[in-house]
């Protein structure tokens, strides 16, 4: 057995190190901030660089892909920049180990005005320091957009298979929204961690090891008191092709993208959700965004964590 054999526990720092074992790779320090907004802080900061994650999922979500990009360069190199990445990953409104909303609202509208005044205490609190660089994932995308848009601290935006009209018609949207409904709009309630784990490596979610998925699985569920296992997150209770709908009008979001005075660019999936006709509007409208394609499915920082993490090291 390793220090970091954690089968079962419920330590989300152990996983990290237990995952960086795995890896060959150090973890850098990573502390938990926030109450109702929650978050994971990576680095030893003050961080740029805010990470927004997708439906159904949480801030443990980047862990592979941090570990990567905390690991590139030489010893030098990270030594300067105060030893790997520094980022705060949030656990979005209802995901994680963030408030669930009374209202239910998760569009990305609702989602960044949450949001605002909790930056907003990070940046008086020195864990953040503008200008900032907010990288989000399909919803979390959204709400990266819709964030820039009412900030003027945000120099730089990075969607991952994420534009306005999300989940169109790209060449893998129709296969991920039937695997996420089968993962997340089935029963809420599991007798054992061991079920979710085995329906999410059928279905091919959260990476490419048996023990990356069971982590993934820990940090995504809770064992209540009766012993049974139940979903963090808000969305299994209020269904996927619901929350789907209220992604705001995509007319609306291309205006709003147009028209940030932030920088912009695009981390694409193969086998993603945006089509080529979304990234042709992209083209046309924000001529200078930067698009690089990953060979991955609509998770990229799960299904391609190295890919993603040099795609965000040449970007940032």
């Amino acid at each position: 057995m390793t220090s970091w054999d954690t089968a079962g526990s419920e330590d989300e720092f152990a996983l990290i190190g237990q995952a960086a074992e795995e890896l060959g790779l150090a973890a850098p320090p990573v502390i938990r901030v926030g109450d109702a907004v929650s978050a994971l802080v990576w680095g030893d900061g003050p961080a740029q660089v805010v990470l927004l994650h997708g439906m159904a999922l949480n801030a443990h979500t980047w862990d592979t892909t941090l570990l990567h990009w905390s690991a590139m360069g030489d010893a030098a190199q990270r030594e300067a920049a105060g030893q790997g990445v520094n980022v705060v990953a949030v656990d979005l409104p209802g995901h994680g180990d963030s408030a669930w909303r009374e209202d239910s609202d998760y569009s990305p509208a609702t989602l960044a005005g949450a949001l605002n005044p909790f930056l907003d205490q990070l940046l008086d609190d020195g864990v953040l320091a503008g200008p900032l660089t907010l990288v989000g994932h399909s919803l979390g995308g959204l709400t990266a957009i819709d964030l820039a848009a009412g900030r003027d601290d945000v120099a730089h935006v990075i969607t991952l298979d994420s534009l306005p009209g999300l989940v169109e018609s790209g060449q893998g949207a129709g296969d991920f929204m039937e695997k996420l409904r089968a993962m997340v709009g089935g029963p809420t309630v599991f007798a054992s961690r061991d079920q979710i784990v085995a329906q999410a490596l059928a279905l091919g979610f959260g990476g490419k090891s048996e023990a990356a998925v069971r982590r993934g699985v820990i940090h995504n569920t809770r064992v209540r008191a009766d012993g049974q296992v139940e979903w963090k997150h808000h969305i299994a209770r209020l269904g996927v092709d619901d929350l789907v709908s209220t992604l705001g009008d995509p007319a609306a979001g291309w205006e709003r993208l147009a028209s940030l005075a932030s920088a912009l660019d695009v981390i694409t999936a193969s086998n993603g959700v945006i089509s080529p006709a979304q990234l042709d509007k992209l083209r046309q409208i924000r001529p200078g965004s930067r698009i690089i394609t990953l060979d991955s499915g609509h998770n990229l920082q799960e299904d391609a964590p190295q890919g993603l993490a040099d795609g965000l090291a040449r970007l940032t």
